[in-house]
Parts: structure tokens; C-alpha cells; sequence
């Protein structure tokens, strides 16, 4: 039996600068050109990376995972008729049915995933406008991978839904995400 081991130079395919990431290698980052990647078998495959903040004021900053996201709600049933159903809710089946496309934040680092009120949940419902700034030298605590994000945006997705006042018993969906990258953001 035979193992190989691969080794991967990390410098930055764009600008030959020092890739760094933290311990768990889910995601490398450029602080040279602000590019970002991610290691997928036996290559880096370039995520797009923008920072934005909330407030002028915001010192401290937040990786996510971001996808533009539809969802395909086959079947739903509540505790309410479905003419009622939609009337009071604030969770994000009722987001979708009003948007078509939302804009999911999925927490990029595992700190978040414990959070009773996730920020991740708060991004999502709010939809805000960020504003755009330019990269910044490094990224810290990002330790949830890419296909980890897509398994937490259906947590979070029922989450939303269990805070609702009516009882759910069925939900049946497809949740579709698309374009992932990262958006750091500060609060």
C-alpha cells in the first residue's frame, strides 16, 4: 500500500506573494493582491474576496460565505392554512417568495455556528447594503469550508423557520447556491 503525499508551493498563482490561512487550510489568502482560493483535490480554485463594512466606524471584521441563493419550496405545511401561512412570517421562505434571488451569508468561521441569534441569519433577513472597501492584509478566523457552508445555509435556513410562531410540519425545498465567495464584513 502506497500513500502519496502532495505538496502545494503556497504563493499566490496571481502575484508569486505568500498565501496565508489558518491551521484548518479550508481557505488561503493573498494579503498582496487580495485574491483568495481554495485547495480542491490537487488544485487552488480562486474564490472571489471583498471586504465591506456595515458602518464607517466598523473595527472589527467577519469572513463569510456568500452565494446568490433561490429556493424551490416543493411542498409546506403549517400549523395555518397556506392562505394565512405567509401573512405574519418573517423567515426566510417568505424572504425567498418575495425576492426570487437572496444574497445567503454562511459563517466562515465555526465561532459563529454556536450563536443563538447567528449573524450569518441577521445578514441574510436584512439583506443590507454593504459598503465596498478595498482588500486588507489579511483574513482571521476562517475555518468552515465550502461544502461545510452549503450543509450550515440549510441549518440556517430551518432555523429561520423554526422561530416562526406557527408550527411547521413539512418542508420540502431545494436550496440552490450559486456564485460562492467570501465577503469579509465589519460590524
Amino acid at each position: 500500500m502506497s500513500s502519496e503525499v502532495r505538496l502545494f508551493l503556497l504563493r499566490c498563482p496571481e502575484c508569486s506573494s505568500n498565501l496565508s490561512g489558518e491551521k484548518e487550510g479550508v481557505f488561503l489568502y493573498c494579503g498582496g493582491c487580495g485574491a483568495g482560493f481554495r485547495l480542491d483535490a490537487d488544485q487552488l480554485i480562486k474564490v472571489p474576496v471583498y471586504f465591506a463594512r456595515l458602518n464607517p466606524n466598523s473595527q472589527s471584521f467577519q469572513p463569510f460565505w456568500a452565494f446568490d441563493a433561490t429556493l424551490e419550496v416543493r411542498n409546506m405545511d403549517a400549523n395555518r392554512g397556506i392562505s394565512s401561512f405567509f401573512k405574519d412570517r418573517r423567515g426566510l421562505v417568505q424572504l425567498f417568495k418575495e425576492r426570487g434571488t437572496v444574497r445567503m451569508y454562511v459563517p466562515a468561521s465555526a465561532g459563529e455556528l454556536t450563536a443563538d441569534q447567528p449573524r450569518a441569519l441577521r445578514l441574510t433577513m436584512d439583506q443590507p447594503e454593504l459598503e465596498y472597501i478595498g482588500h486588507m492584509p489579511q483574513i482571521s478566523g476562517f475555518t468552515v469550508g465550502l461544502e461545510d457552508a452549503e450543509k450550515v445555509a440549510d441549518f440556517l435556513l430551518l432555523t429561520s423557520e423554526i422561530q416562526q410562531p406557527d408550527m411547521m410540519r413539512k418542508l420540502d425545498y431545494s436550496l440552490h447556491l450559486n456564485n460562492p465567495m467570501i465577503v469579509v464584513i465589519g460590524s
